[in-house]
């Protein structure tokens, strides 16, 4: 249940038998016999956390009336720099996002790369709110974003490293700056969706 709206979610695809609590971190035993911690890391296993996200079909108001959406401008806060995949889907279709979003990279250097005394600390968190072009023509749409955390190349989040981890010049040394308090997970907040609609005739 989230916490902060009373909304309830089913989580899937975990192989899962037991659930326990232990010093106040979540375990559970799989069916190999294994026991594992949950919430901990950027990875399922070895495998990427895809976040995926559609917003309820909206008629916009128009029930019977074509309507051709030609932008939509997310607007995204994160503490590293990523890459989501977005699309728009049309008529209570399910199809996964493929093009990439133009997001802004955060403000201040790298580690190994920026110079030391002229560039700026990570400030923390970023924003990101621009324009991307769509083509959708329905009487229903969706706005449909994924993000990968940690292993994949739509995510840039997935190559950071951590201390006594990383290898030197090569990984970007505590590069997500402010984390989701006592995970050290990288923190993605989606705020809302601003759309511009052109409306059709009757169908």
């Amino acid at each position: 249940m989230n916490s902060l709206t009373g909304a309830w979610c089913n989580f899937t695809g975990w192989n899962a038998n037991t659930f326990a609590i232990f010093n106040e971190n979540l375990f559970f035993g799989d069916n190999t016999g294994n026991v594992n911690v949950a919430y901990t890391g950027r990875t399922d296993y070895n495998s990427p956390i895809v976040a995926d996200m559609k917003c309820a079909f909206n008629f916009f108001e128009a029930p019977g009336r074509l309507k051709n959406m030609t932008m939509v401008k997310p607007y995204i806060i994160s503490d590293g720099y990523f890459t989501p995949t977005f699309n728009v889907n049309v008529d209570f279709q399910d199809i996964s996002p493929t093009a990439p979003v133009v997001t802004a990279a955060p403000a201040g250097g790298l580690w190994d790369t920026a110079i030391w005394d002229s560039s700026l600390w990570n400030g923390g968190y970023n924003v990101s709110a621009l324009w991307q072009n769509v083509n959708a023509l329905g009487t229903a749409l969706a706005v449909r974003m994924k993000v990968n955390y940690g292993g994949s190349s739509n995510s840039g989040i997935g190559t950071l490293g951590g201390f006594d981890v990383g290898i030197f010049d090569t990984t970007v040394f505590d590069g997500t700056g402010v984390t989701i308090p006592g995970t050290g997970i990288p923190n993605v907040q989606v705020l809302g969706f601003e759309a511009i609609i052109q409306p059709g005739g009757p169908v």
